[in-house]
């Protein structure tokens, strides 16, 4: 002790030796490490797909539209009077003359009987006068005031007789008294609104197509109409408006539909289905649609293993899954994984056996 306490620098030299001891022991046991192995890589996803064959469907123009009749008409008086008899109701179907109502005669049967025997008598004047007038009698002014008591007789004839039929009001076609507004007893006047007359066989539903798809479209064309509760009506086109809306820039057209049962109304909603060219497309749930770093709707699919991006253009659309344009001959969609995995991405592609296009034929 009484030498390290004479000789301090002895004490610093053992700790800068031991100090330099301990530092290359270290590295030489880190230098072995150089050559260990490199950790394992990262492992391929695992992503679910489903193989879709392509088939051949219509493409088609969808278009939302409301049911009206085919003709319609309001039976109004030509004559005035009160209401005698009431033969149809509110929504009756009735056939074409079928009687809807009568009106009070006002003494237009007897005033007929009176004209009629006046014209009897107006002839046989007329008669006389010619053949007087061939004699020489009679002058030439007193032949033509018989000849034309005779023809206002024979015109006042035909007003009563014509009178006495509008009397009794009749359906102008076949079809349905959607309201009428007058009852029995009440007292009309010429022009009056007496009830409204609808036809609804055939049966149109009408829609609005846009500027890219009125070419498409022709009179006869086969449409599919399909009613709430998913009753389906097949139609042809019957009516192409020359002139667009001003306002939708759209064309209307209308649709006809046999309806001889009458138990599709008028006022429905409707959606119609127009089918244009066949093209290949493949049947797929919305689920399986995807949004790209743009925000762009596609799906996702694998090719050689590697993850594909495609946008999608809709065909037609159904209660249980959407036909898109077909991608690829041998298309394999990721139905479980695609949210985890992007475009150029490579993928463990584990493949189902079961086809969705199968299943929903």
């Amino acid at each position: 002790m009484k030498i390290l306490s004479r000789y301090p620098w002895i004490i610093s030299l053992f700790l800068i030796l031991s100090l330099a001891t301990w530092l290359a022991t270290g590295l030489l046991q880190a230098a072995p490490e150089k050559n260990q192995p490199k950790p394992a890589t990262t492992p391929v996803p695992k992503v679910r797909v489903q193989k879709i064959s392509p088939q051949k469907v219509h493409q088609s123009i969808i278009l939302y539209g409301r049911t009206e009749p085919s003709r319609s008409t309001v039976l109004r008086a030509e004559l005035s009077g009160r209401i005698t008899e009431i033969y149809a109701t509110r929504g009756q179907r009735i056939k074409k003359n079928a009687p809807v109502m009568r009106l009070d005669l006002n003494d237009r049967d007897k005033q007929l009987i009176y004209v009629e025997a006046r014209l009897a008598q107006h002839k046989l004047e007329f008669e006389g006068s010619k053949s007087l007038s061939l004699k020489g009698y009679q002058g030439k002014a007193q032949l033509a005031q018989s000849q034309a008591d005779l023809k206002e007789t024979e015109a006042r004839i035909a007003q009563l007789k014509k009178e006495i039929k509008n009397t009794l009001l009749r359906a102008p076609f076949d079809g349905v008294i959607y309201d009428r507004t007058v009852e029995l007893g009440d007292y009309i006047t010429v022009g009056e609104q007496l009830a409204d007359f609808i036809d609804l066989n055939p049966l149109i539903v009408r829609g609005n197509v846009s500027q890219q798809n009125i070419q498409s479209i022709y009179l006869k064309q086969k449409a599919l109409v399909t009613f709430a509760g998913n009753i389906k009506k097949t139609g042809k086109v019957h009516y192409i408006s020359s002139m667009s809306n001003t306002q939708t820039n759209t064309f209307r057209i209308e649709v006809s539909l046999d309806n001889p049962d009458l138990k599709i109304l008028a006022g429905l909603t409707t959606e119609i289905e127009i089918p244009l060219k066949q093209i290949d497309a493949i049947k797929i749930s919305p689920a399986l649609f995807s949004l790209d770093e743009n925000g762009v709707i596609g799906i996702k699919w694998v090719k050689h293993n590697t993850v594909q991006f495609s946008t999608i253009d809709v065909i037609k659309t159904e209660a249980d899954g959407v036909w898109i344009k077909a991608l690829d001959p041998d298309i394999k969609i990721i139905t479980v994984g695609q949210a985890f995995v992007r475009k150029g991405d490579k993928v463990d592609a584990v493949l189902e056996h079961d086809n969705i296009a199968d299943q929903s034929s």
